[in-house]
Parts: structure tokens; C-alpha cells; sequence
């Protein structure tokens, strides 16, 4: 039975499985207290599920580009868009292991991932995700990262790789490695 209908958001008094036809996303809902992701319009309390908890990290699932923050030790944030692949919550990544990103995660595995565009231009009133950022050296994780990113990106993957490895033969390329996230779900189901 639907109650009400408003821009996005079907508002039940039922269980309901409903496609989110704008993001893509199935939500599953029961009654009116778990709609969105700002609690529900005729309640004041905040409530969250492993559906809602799930929905809102369908963007960063499916994102292109995301730009991810790790932090000097000032606590200053410095932020650099990266290609990233992985899904509920642990994200993974491959960069040069002498890059300042690196260097700043061993020193402080705090870091923060929003959605942005391939310049880094990160929207007004985008989710920021935290969580905690982990160095993989091994080079298994390596091989399956870059596996996925190439799944996920193609033939723009493809071309990475290539000049990568023209860069290797100039004698100028970096040792990539591998970097995982953890996102903190306590924190997206309390926001």
C-alpha cells in the first residue's frame, strides 16, 4: 500500500522491494521509519538497516572516479582522484608505492572517499565515507587488483597498463602497489 510519493522515495506501510530507477539501486524498506537516508518524514528518529546501509553505498560501488583522502601529520587532508573497485564496504586501489598518498597512509591510515569526476571535482552535499586504509605489498593482492580495475575500466585500464610499461622500459616507471579500504559502516548508518 503506498502511502505517499515524493521525488525519489515510494513511502510504505508495507515490506516493500522497490528498483531506485535514478541510481540504479534496490532498497528494501519496512514501514515508513527506514525510507532514505534521512529517516522518514513523519518520524524524528533516526533509523538504519543493512538495506539502507547497503543502498547508500551504491554510489561508491558504482562510481568511476573517487577521491580519496589521506591525511599529512598536521591533519591536513590531501586528496587525489583514483580509480577504485570493490564493493560492501572494503574498496581497493593500485598506485606507486613511492607516491605521497602511500607515504602518508603508512605514517596515518585514517582516509576519507567521496564520489568525484575524473578531474577530482568532488558535487556539493556528496556522502563522505571514512574508514581505514591498509597497504597491501603482497603481490597476489597486486595481480587481483589490477584484474579488477581492468574488469571494471577497460580499455582505459589497457591503455594504463601500456604506458606504464613504456614508462618501465624508459627506466621511469614506479612500483605499483596495492591499497585496501575499509569504510566504516557504523558511521554511514549513523550519519
Amino acid at each position: 500500500m503506498v502511502v505517499a510519493r515524493t521525488d525519489d522515495w515510494l513511502i510504505t506501510s508495507l515490506l516493500v522491494v522497490m528498483p531506485m530507477k535514478q541510481i540504479g539501486a534496490t532498497l528494501v524498506i519496512w514501514c515508513h521509519s527506514t525510507v532514505g537516508l534521512g529517516g522518514c518524514v513523519w518520524c524524528s528518529g533516526r533509523t538504519s538497516t543493512a538495506y539502507e546501509v547497503r543502498w547508500a553505498m551504491d554510489d561508491l560501488d558504482n562510481a568511476r572516479y573517487v577521491a580519496f583522502t589521506t591525511f599529512t601529520r598536521a591533519g591536513t587532508p590531501k586528496f587525489t582522484p583514483v580509480w577504485l573497485t570493490g564493493n560492501g564496504g572494503i574498496y581497493r586501489f593500485y598506485t606507486g608505492a613511492t607516491s605521497w598518498k602511500v607515504k602518508r597512509l603508512r605514517n596515518h591510515p585514517a582516509v576519507e572517499v567521496r564520489v568525484c569526476d575524473m578531474r577530482g571535482r568532488i558535487a556539493p552535499h556528496t556522502t563522505v565515507y571514512t574508514g581505514t586504509g591498509q597497504i597491501l605489498d603482497d603481490q597476489e593482492s597486486l595481480a587481483e587488483v589490477k584484474q579488477a580495475i581492468l574488469a571494471k575500466y577497460g580499455w582505459q585500464a589497457r591503455l594504463v597498463r601500456v604506458t606504464d610499461t613504456v614508462k618501465e622500459w624508459l627506466g621511469r616507471g614506479e612500483t605499483p602497489i596495492a591499497v585496501q579500504i575499509h569504510i566504516d559502516i557504523a558511521n554511514i548508518a549513523s550519519s
